[in-house]
């Protein structure tokens, strides 16, 4: 299914992901399109992407919906695995980690949410390295 997602998330790029993705030949074109941009934002170092709907549909100017039915193809097929965040500073749920099993391997679990550490420091920049959030122990 479908994760629900958060306007934020890093810019990172990978070209290993994307040299990847443009080489599926079987997928529709928004299919395809949203694939090359996932593989865009993989993160080499952490393996994976982590855009928001909101920020995915400001990027690429697909609407959520289309961007929801797109990625629902490109799990069904195999070729992205999502898993959902929470922040453990405000124990909402953040954007999903999106996995391209080509490029690095998904976690052998991805059912359960997973706790993002950090806090947003007083310059209103996110610090993962923060320990100061109000629901830890």
């Amino acid at each position: 299914s479908v994760c629900r997602l958060r306007p934020r998330g890093g810019l990172a790029m990978s070209n290993k992901a994307s040299d990847w993705a443009w080489t599926i030949d079987s997928l529709p074109f928004a299919s395809k399109y949203l694939l090359i941009y996932l593989a865009k934002r993989l993160n080499d170092r952490t393996g994976y992407a982590w855009p928001s709907v909101s920020r995915i549909s400001i990027d690429t100017g697909m609407s959520k919906s289309a961007i929801r039915n797109n990625l629902n193809k490109l799990i069904g097929a195999g070729l992205v695995v999502t898993q959902q965040q929470f922040y453990l500073s405000t124990m909402q749920s953040g954007s999903c980690r999106y996995y391209l099993p080509e490029i690095a391997p998904p976690p052998t679990d991805t059912s359960r949410a997973v706790p993002v550490p950090g806090g947003w420091d007083v310059d209103g920049t996110w610090d993962p390295e923060a320990e100061d959030y109000p629901f830890a122990e």
